[in-house]
């Protein structure tokens, strides 16, 4: 009789084992992803990065740097065609260049206005596929 009651007994220990575990995952489950553990400390409130500000450009930079748009939007609009080209170079037409001279400030407004535009020129370019890759993506001169 001894034998059966401590055979009992085992069994109800392992059923309450389980019933602990399983009691103990339905409460993780209900708590807050970011309230899991209570030693943890809160998180640290992330610090936002200030971009550093724009690098000085001069005079000399700045027409240098709009004489090569200017170039490359041409460039583009014989490849590609007048109509792809009109709104960009309505865009550079606007930047005076004589008034962009002037100031610090308007150096560096007119410097980041002609980058956006020399991005958008090199998207616009496209890519140029020659005959051998077209017909065959894995010829030597593709890879």
């Amino acid at each position: 009789m001894a034998a059966q009651f401590a055979g009992a007994c085992d069994t109800w220990r392992w059923m309450l084992k389980l019933l602990t575990c399983v009691a103990s995952v339905i409460l993780l489950a209900a708590v807050p992803a970011g309230a899991k553990g209570t030693n943890t400390p809160p998180p640290k409130a992330e610090k936002k990065e200030v971009p550093p500000p724009p690098k000085p450009v001069s005079a000399d930079e700045l027409a240098i740097q709009y004489q090569r748009v200017g170039h490359a939007l041409l460039e583009l609009e014989n490849h590609r065609g007048i109509e792809l080209c009109a709104d960009l170079m309505e865009e550079f037409r606007s930047i005076k260049l004589s008034t962009a001279l002037q100031t610090p400030e308007a150096r560096i407004a007119a410097s980041a206005q002609l980058t956006q535009i020399a991005l958008r020129i090199e998207r616009l370019h496209g890519v140029d596929v020659s005959k051998a890759c077209q017909n065959s993506p894995l010829a030597k001169e593709c890879l």
